[in-house]
């Protein structure tokens, strides 16, 4: 869009800047503190969309006086809004395997581990594996450990492994056991991690590298449990305020899958590709890169710790994840800062950031994420997929 703005310096402080447009904005955020990122421009208290980008931006009432009869006005009553967050490196796809697979959480013993996989392998297609990374085993009781006769009559045709939270423990149902070759005969090291009863046969309870015999036959996941995976994670991101990311596994395959759900209007995230990164010239701008799932995907939280780790200042910090996450990504000219001809993602928090003691930052809540001019999730609604950004 060619942009052509001016700036009126008005008694608050704060700017009218405009871009040159035929008709009024779709949507207006209107009694709010902005945040822009713009160091031309950094506080705001209103700004104008239409269709994916910013019209304009500065005093509420003259962004008010913008509005036609089908503008959508939203007032936010003093809350901050900010530049979406974008993070520099995501898993998309792990992260949102690991929320979509089943979870087991803090199970304590065998009863409640069978009625929660019970309950799970009842909602699942034929055939499906049933796989869990969370099992918390810390207050099992030790004379009590599972076996696979713990899983078989509940999970039928379902393979199954529940694993614990740092991967040195498994149990796998018969079914599971059986494909991956673990039988009474398989020999194999004493130190493998196999456990065996009395007569020789594997009781399912698996430690260290014998958890790999199972994991190696695990199929990949289908094109639907991927795009699940991508759902999921997306809502994820959405509930953070997250409105672009790197995703470090956005392989050709995958760009299928964005690309299937955005042509579905499923795609919340702006989501950059590493394969397309040119190199930048110049100094790096500091970026945040939280590495989900690694790390959680938390940008409040890492804010917080930058602060208190760190030790940079706010604003500092929420420039690293709007701006740098931009410029990391190679589209800080499209987005990170918010100004007239900018793509429209925002982030509207319960708190002020800006002025909230370092060790609150987190305590903060996303109120809404809107990608493209479009609310995406609002806090008091969840999560809505709308028509989202092209990939």
């Amino acid at each position: 869009m060619k942009r052509t703005a001016i700036a009126l310096l008005l008694a608050t402080g704060t700017a009218l800047l405009t871009a040159a447009t035929p008709s009024p904005p779709d949507l207006i955020l209107t009694d709010a503190k902005i945040w822009t990122a713009n160091p031309h421009q950094p506080v705001a208290e209103a700004v104008a969309t239409q269709g994916e980008r910013i019209i304009a931006i500065g005093r509420s009432a003259e962004i008010l006086a913008l509005a036609g009869p089908r503008t959508r006005v939203l007032s936010l009553k003093g809350k901050l809004v900010t530049p979406g967050f974008i993070d520099a490196a995501v898993q998309l796809i792990e992260g949102g395997m690991h929320l979509y697979q089943f979870h087991v959480g803090a199970a304590k013993n065998p009863v409640e581990l069978r009625a929660r996989v019970r309950d799970y392998a009842a909602t699942l297609a034929p055939g499906r594996w049933i796989i869990a990374t969370d099992w918390d085993d810390r207050n099992w009781p030790q004379k009590k450990q599972p076996t696979h006769e713990t899983l078989d009559d509940i999970t039928g045709d379902h393979p199954t492994v529940i694993v614990t939270l740092d991967g040195r423990l498994a149990v796998a149902n018969a079914l599971a056991l059986r494909l991956a070759g673990i039988a009474k005969g398989l020999a194999l090291p004493p130190d493998s991690g196999l456990y065996r009863d009395n007569k020789g046969e594997p009781t399912g309870l698996l430690i260290g590298s014998a958890i790999q015999l199972v994991e190696r036959v695990i199929p990949p996941p289908c094109p639907e449990e991927v795009e699940d995976f991508v759902r999921a994670a997306l809502r994820h991101a959405a509930e953070n305020g997250l409105t672009g990311a790197l995703d470090l596994t956005a392989a050709t395959q995958y760009a299928r899958t964005y690309r299937k759900l955005a042509e579905q209007g499923e795609l919340t995230l702006r989501v950059t590709r590493q394969m397309t990164l040119k190199p930048r010239a110049g100094a790096a701008v500091p970026a945040f890169a939280s590495g989900w799932d690694i790390a959680p995907l938390d940008p409040l939280r890492r804010i917080q710790a930058a602060l208190t780790g760190r030790k940079m200042n706010v604003e500092d910090a929420l420039r690293a994840y709007t701006y740098g996450g931009a410029w990391a990504v190679g589209e800080d000219t499209e987005k990170g800062t918010l100004e007239p001809g900018k793509l429209a993602d925002f982030v509207v928090l319960s708190e002020d950031i800006l002025n909230l003691p370092a060790d609150r930052i987190a305590a903060a809540q996303v109120l809404r994420t809107i990608v493209g001019g479009h609310v995406v999730y609002d806090r008091s609604t969840g999560y809505q997929p709308n028509p989202a950004p092209s990939i």
